[in-house]
Order: structure tokens, then C-alpha cells, then sequence
């Protein structure tokens, strides 16, 4: 990871380095990594549950704020203050709150026995999942969609020690009720919803013949957010392939010319193809170590460990289909990557050390 940011600071500093973009990049990116990777180890459980709590508070503080901050919004009708235009929205990051609850309920239920012995604790977990799966989709946030359902497949496979079947059955139970409830709630919003994810769109995406510019899509529908991505990964592919090395530098997105919603093809296109190898070789690394480790996880009941784990896996695949680097919606994976290499590190040099006893 800190070779990624040595390629990104160069990136940043060849082009402009007193912008505002490597200011945003240094506080939302570099520093929320340095601050869960050398976290100490007897503070990593109570840093990750108090910053967990900011972030929510902060969210809240956000959605609720006063309305003459979001006067912007009025000429932006696709992105509405859910006070404010009387709708749930994905602003404010509300979609990605409710896919890491999805997550954190589905941890504890398979983590733990003891939401068994406690009926109301273990249906209050499931109706969060149910709840959150049904928000988001009643928001149209496909990308949290996709990841939350992901990862949750994910956990389903690994070889939990306390879990059942039935707990199991359950969690996908909760998953259809969510999805259900969606569509009884809102039935033309949630067949719109499935109508963005056109494969005819995707097929020409992927024989679309010179890339277009800004927001053209060419014949690509632009409410098709798959179809979409694929026409901006073509794009940045484009720009790649000229500037394989170093990239094309640092810039700032604009809605004339929105950036590749892929944290890692991004990387590619700012700052060349070494730092993206760098990101993909240190999250294959680190979830190489995720797996081999997992069972002495779960031994040990590293619980906070394991939800860092499970949330880093659904900002990882949240940053592959929507994010982008400097941003608050970055801000998590890295957040969440140092934490997690600072907690496997720990876990890790115990090991060691009651070896080294043994």
C-alpha cells in the first residue's frame, strides 16, 4: 500500500501539488490509512468502534443539516436531500450505511451462538438485513446492492465454526423478505430498478466502436449503470494504454467528464499501471492472509477483526463498481485496509510469541 501512495503523491505532484485534489487525497485517502495501520494494538477494538460511531453521527448530522446548505441540489434533480424533496436518496452516503448494517448483522449472526439463546436480538439482526436490502433497492443503489449481496454470499461459504445451516437459511430468508418488500412497497420503482441492468445495453458496451467523451455514452442508455461502466473503463483503457507508465496525472472529475468509478483502473489512469498492480497485489496479499488465518479468528473470537475484515471486502467491491480515489466514499477502504493489516499484524506476532512459549 505505501508503494501506491508514493505513485500517487508523484502523480499528484507532477501536475499541480498545491491543488485541492491532493489535499483531498492526503485527508480522505493517505492519513485514514496511517491512522488504522499503526493504531496500537490494545486500542485497534475501541479506535474502530468509536470511529464507526463518528461516522454514523456524522451521517446523521449530514442528512438532517440545514436545508440552505443544499440549495445547490435544486439544479441537480437526480441528487435530492432526502428532508428536504420528501425521498430517500444516496446522498449523504445512506445506501453505503445500510449495506456495512447488512454486513455487521450478518457478522454477528454466524460470528456468535449467543444470538440463539437471545430470540429478539436474533430477529432485530435479521430484520436490519431485511430492512437494509429493502432500502436499498427501494433507493435504486446497485452498486451497494451487489456488493452487500456479494459479500454476504461470501460469509455463507467460509467455514464458520459456531454457525449452522439454519442460521443460514435464515440470513438468505431475510435477504428475500428485503427484496420482496421492495417490490410491494414500490413495484414500478423496483422494476426500474432491475430494467437499469439491460444486458442489451451491456452488449453494446462491449462493441461500442470509438469510445465517446464527456457523457456521451454513444447508444448506451445512461440510465444502465453497468453498461455505463463499461463505456467509462473503455474510456480510461484509452488513456492507459498512451500513458502505461506514469498516467495521465492527478486531475479533478467533473460532471462534463466523470472518472472511471473504479478505484483500481482509476489508479492506472492517474498515476500508470505499476501503482494499480501495487493496490491488487496488496489486497490479494491481504486476503490471502484473511483466508489462512481465518480459523484462529474465529478461535481467539476476534470479532472486531472479522467485521473489519467483512466491511474492507464490501468497500473493496464498493470502490471497483462506484467510488473514487480522493473522495468520502474512499475514505473507508483505506480506513478500513490499514485497520485490517494492523489487527492481522497482531494477531499474527501472538502467534509468534505463544509459539515461542509453547
Amino acid at each position: 500500500m505505501l508503494l501506491f501512495f508514493v505513485f500517487a503523491l508523484v502523480g499528484y505532484l507532477r501536475v499541480d501539488g498545491t491543488s485541492n485534489i491532493l489535499l483531498y487525497f492526503t485527508v480522505l485517502n493517505l492519513l485514514p490509512y496511517l491512522i488504522g495501520r499503526f493504531t496500537p494494538a490494545e486500542e485497534q477494538d475501541s479506535a474502530f468502534v468509536y470511529i464507526a460511531l463518528f461516522a454514523l453521527l456524522a451521517l446523521v448530522f449530514f442528512t438532517v443539516s440545514l436545508p440552505e446548505l443544499f440549495y445547490q441540489w435544486e439544479s441537480m434533480p437526480w441528487l435530492q436531500h432526502p428532508i428536504l424533496y420528501g425521498k430517500v436518496s444516496t446522498v449523504g452516503g445512506m445506501d453505503v450505511v445500510m449495506g456495512s448494517l447488512s454486513i455487521l448483522a450478518t457478522g454477528l449472526i454466524l460470528f456468535t451462538s449467543i444470538v440463539k439463546n437471545y430470540r429478539t436480538l436474533f430477529v432485530g439482526l435479521l430484520s436490519v438485513i431485511a430492512a437494509t436490502t429493502s432500502l436499498s433497492l427501494l433507493i435504486s443503489s446497485r452498486s451497494v446492492v451487489f456488493a452487500m449481496i456479494a459479500v454476504i454470499l461470501s460469509m455463507m461459504v467460509l467455514p464458520w465454526r459456531r454457525a449452522d445451516n439454519v442460521n443460514k437459511l435464515w440470513i438468505i430468508a431475510a435477504i428475500i423478505a428485503g427484496v420482496a418488500l421492495a417490490y410491494i412497497t414500490a413495484p414500478e420503482n423496483t422494476k426500474r430498478f432491475y430494467g437499469q441492468w439491460d444486458v442489451a445495453d451491456l452488449v453494446k458496451a462491449a462493441e461500442l466502436q470509438g469510445v465517446p467523451h464527456g457523457y456521451g455514452y454513444g447508444e448506451v442508455d445512461p440510465t444502465n449503470s453497468a453498461a455505463v461502466r463499461l463505456v467509462l473503463w473503455a474510456r480510461a483503457w484509452e488513456n492507459i494504454k498512451n500513458n502505461p507508465v506514469l498516467g495521465i496525472g492527478a486531475r479533478s472529475w467533473s460532471y462534463k467528464d466523470p472518472h472511471p468509478h473504479n478505484v483500481i483502473i482509476e489508479s492506472a489512469l492517474l498515476f500508470g499501471l505499476p501503482s494499480a498492480m501495487a493496490l491488487v497485489i496488496f489486497f490479494l496479499f491481504l486476503m490471502n492472509c484473511v483466508l489462512r488465518n481465518f480459523p484462529k479468528m474465529l478461535a481467539q473470537n476476534q470479532a472486531v477483526t472479522v467485521s473489519i475484515v467483512f466491511l474492507l471486502l464490501f468497500y473493496l467491491i464498493l470502490n471497483m463498481t462506484q467510488s473514487q480515489l480522493g473522495s468520502f466514499r474512499s475514505l473507508p477502504l483505506f480506513l478500513l485496509s490499514g485497520f485490517a493489516v494492523a489487527c492481522l499484524s497482531s494477531l499474527l506476532q501472538k502467534q509468534r510469541g505463544d509459539l515461542f512459549n509453547d
